[in-house]
Formats: C-alpha cells, structure tokens, sequence
C-alpha cells in the first residue's frame, strides 16, 4: 500500500529539481529534529536523576526520546538515499 508520501519520494528521487528541494526539505527537517530529541533525552535524564518525580513520568519521556530517535533517523535514511542518487546521477557519463 503506498501512502502519499511514498509517491512525494518516488516523484523527489525521478526529477533533479524535486530532489534538490526535497535534500533541503530533509536536512532542514532532520536538524529540527535532532535538536529535539536530544533536548527530549536530556530532560528525560535530568528527571530520571530528580528525587521529586512521578512514578511515570521518566517512562514517558523515555518513549518520547525514542520516538523522537526514530523520527531522527527515518528522516536522516531518507535523505542519504536522496544525496546517493545526486551523486550517481552527477557521476553518471551520458553515452555518446
């Protein structure tokens, strides 16, 4: 089953001009999140060293953390295969 966007990707991956903005879409993406997820990962590890805390509280955050990680690195996976294929492409000799 594809999903809408599984065909943005297939469609940036096809055409150079999508592929140059769907590489800054990613890398600008991608820096957002990184940023939030180690901020996400440091409050879970500050409140996992507190004593005043909720029983739940360092779980949740934990997932959080994690989700956030995902997040991080399906983006980031994305967006190498996107700069992989600029190099190939740029790298490719037209066949005379």
């Amino acid at each position: 089953m594809k999903t809408k966007y599984d065909k943005w990707f297939e469609d940036a991956a096809a055409d150079l001009v999508l592929r140059h903005a769907a590489i800054a879409d990613l890398s600008r993406q991608r820096a957002i999140l990184f940023g939030s997820a180690s901020v996400i990962t440091l409050c879970a590890a500050a409140i996992g060293f507190t004593t005043t805390r909720s029983v739940s509280a360092p779980a949740l955050l934990s997932f959080a953390a994690g989700m956030s990680w995902g997040a991080f690195f399906y983006v980031d996976s994305r967006r190498q295969v996107l700069k992989l294929l600029e190099k190939f492409s740029r790298d490719e000799k037209p066949s005379a």
